[in-house]
């Protein structure tokens, strides 16, 4: 088994890359894009600090926010609890379109090292 690593261990290893995508480190200060299951009880993570946006199943998507779905009565549930959030949501099938946010915060500098509130954020 090996040990976990950390972000800036990771970092230490491409010391040129302009910018690094990493799964986990949920409690980590850095920008996340929280990606939920298909599985329609599973919530979104409560209080997740620095999430830039939401990546759905494409059938959820699809059915939207309250509607019955594939999944039975509810499946829309999630798209429904995050509707009020300020952050995009995206299908799992919307690469072009996630990739080109991503670069757009990039190019805008949103993407900090760590997560720190702009003024007014909360």
């Amino acid at each position: 088994r090996r040990e976990k690593v950390s972000a800036e261990e990771l970092f230490l290893m491409s010391p040129d890359a302009d910018l690094f995508l990493l799964e986990g480190f949920k409690e980590s200060g850095y920008p996340k894009i929280e990606i939920l299951r298909a599985n329609p009880k599973e919530p979104p993570i409560p209080g997740l600090k620095g999430r830039l946006a939401y990546i759905l199943p494409e059938k959820e998507r699809e059915t939207g926010p309250g509607k019955a779905g594939p999944g039975g009565p509810g499946y829309g549930r999630r798209a429904e609890e995050i509707k009020d959030q300020e952050v995009p949501v995206f299908g799992r099938e919307e690469i072009r379109e996630l990739t080109a946010f991503i670069l757009e915060l990039y190019e805008a500098g949103k993407l900090r090292a760590r997560f720190e509130p702009e003024e007014g954020e909360k």
